[in-house]
């Protein structure tokens, strides 16, 4: 109406999917509301993924590429989570349980893709701070009674 916008941030790894394959959009990460010109953002966000995906000095073009690059440190990134989940001993199965939802009505509640629950229920995705304290609180239990460092 009066040429503003909200830019969504989303990742893949968090939302932008659909929760509980009911239709039913999961909530994005962050919410910028009142931009009047959105492209400066996404300008903004093209110069920091420009920097980051840099070929390293000496390499030039002969053995990467800058979209390679990046996609290794994406992939890389991804692998360290599933493989810090390791250590991560979770009793979320039994609280979820015990607070009789299924995996798809906690992963509605606290906005993430029901992978997501399954993933922390068998221990093999590390959950962000914010996420521990959004599940605990709607299992109305401490994080510590969630999730424990082997």
């Amino acid at each position: 109406m009066y040429g503003l916008h909200t830019v969504k941030i989303e990742t893949a790894g968090f939302s932008g999917t659909t929760s509980g394959g009911q239709g039913t959009p999961s909530k994005p990460e962050g919410l910028i509301p009142g931009v009047k010109n959105a492209k400066i953002i996404e300008e903004k966000i093209k110069k920091i993924i420009n920097k980051f995906s840099k070929v390293p000095s000496g390499l030039g073009n002969e053995v990467f590429k800058p979209e390679q690059i990046a996609f290794d440190n994406f992939i890389a990134y991804i692998l360290s989570k599933i493989r810090e989940g390791e250590r991560l001993k979770t009793y979320l199965k039994e609280k979820r349980e015990a607070a009789n939802l299924s995996v798809s009505e906690l992963a509605d509640k606290v906005g993430v893709p029901v992978e997501t629950i399954k993933l922390l229920e068998e221990g093999r995705y590390d959950p962000s701070l914010t996420l521990a304290q959004e599940i605990a609180r709607v299992l109305n239990c401490r994080i510590e009674d969630l999730f424990e460092i082997k």
